[in-house]
């Protein structure tokens, strides 16, 4: 699978997750806004039907380093481990939590329900040990970022 979306991931919803660290960065910073929300797109392109496309951005303004407060995160999670999820998209995956252990969590999660984590570059399969390494490496240097 490595690389590619199966049509087992097309049964199941994509979901793009949206989110900026402050209301700043919401305010000033709208390209990189309308970037995440042009993940849409992307879904798409890769074969999701518009009606099958979730966009979560109930956390914009709200910090990665916790996942306290983030509603938006916590319905991702709650998505990926029911198995509704096909596809998770992100404009850099690392964003999703800067906390390396939340990060972990997740990708493990993902890997045990064969959901692909996309971002702008490419598409990781998390059960894969060379995306694997490269996705908590990204994790990795995304908390080392906010220090």
């Amino acid at each position: 699978m490595k690389g590619q979306i199966e049509a087992s991931h097309l049964t199941r919803r994509a979901f793009v997750y949206v989110r900026r660290s402050t209301m700043a960065q919401v305010m000033h910073h709208q390209e990189s806004t309308m970037m995440q929300y042009d993940l849409r797109q992307r879904a798409m392109a890769l074969g999701w039907a518009p009606e099958a496309i979730e966009v979560i951005d109930e956390d914009q303004a709200r910090s990665g380093t916790t996942t306290d407060g983030r509603s938006g995160f916590a319905r991702l999670a709650g998505a990926v481990a029911h198995g509704e999820a096909g596809g998770v998209f992100a404009i850099d995956v690392s964003r999703m939590a800067r906390s390396s252990e939340d990060w972990r969590r997740r990708l493990v999660l993902c890997g045990v329900a064969g959901v692909t984590v996309v971002d702008a570059q490419r598409i990781y399969d998390p059960n894969d040990h060379d995306d694997k390494l490269l996705l908590e490496l990204k994790g990795t240097m995304s908390e080392a970022e906010i220090h």
